[in-house]
């Protein structure tokens, strides 16, 4: 991200979704503010949410330092989506519908140039492996590679 960036969203309607921040602007905003994670519990699965324990800053607490992400790598999709879930803490304590599900928008058909190039490069390296075979072949025979063969082959001039 670009510096005057510092947050990813993953889902920008539904806010129940991922964000993924900035760790060092999430702790330069929250000391801006007299606060400090005293408590980071690293998630089960690569890449999903932290759990943060925030404190303020003084209250004999000390800073702690947010650690890499070691966790396997895992999937788990986020809930369904909300209706109205866009309109979370502008409406007052109007959130209160229930849950419906709507159907997730299919990912998008893989590009035809893309399943062109994954073509051509299966038909390369079947290819390559029928040369490979070939040379194997040729070599195994106990006679010359085929282009010494032709390169020997040629017909020379007798001079009268």
């Amino acid at each position: 991200m670009q510096d005057n960036q510092n947050a990813l969203y993953i889902n920008d309607r539904d806010p129940t979704n991922a964000v993924a921040y900035d760790r060092t602007w999430l702790q330069a905003a929250l000391a801006s503010r007299g606060l400090l994670i005293a408590k980071a519990v690293p998630p089960a699965i690569r890449g999903f949410h932290w759990r943060l324990d925030i404190a303020r800053a003084g209250s004999g607490t000390e800073p702690l330092e947010i650690p890499e992400d070691t966790a396997p790598p895992g999937r788990q999709p986020p809930p369904l989506l909300r209706e109205g879930a866009d309109r979370f803490g502008l409406d007052g304590d109007q959130f209160s519908t229930p849950v419906i599900e709507r159907p997730r928008a299919e990912p998008p058909p893989p590009s035809p140039l893309a399943v062109e190039l994954q073509a051509a490069r299966e038909r390369i390296a079947s290819l390559e492996a029928h040369v490979s075979s070939l040379r194997g072949r040729a070599a195994g025979t106990g006679r010359r590679p085929l282009l010494e063969r032709l390169r020997g082959s040629r017909v020379r001039r007798r001079d009268p």
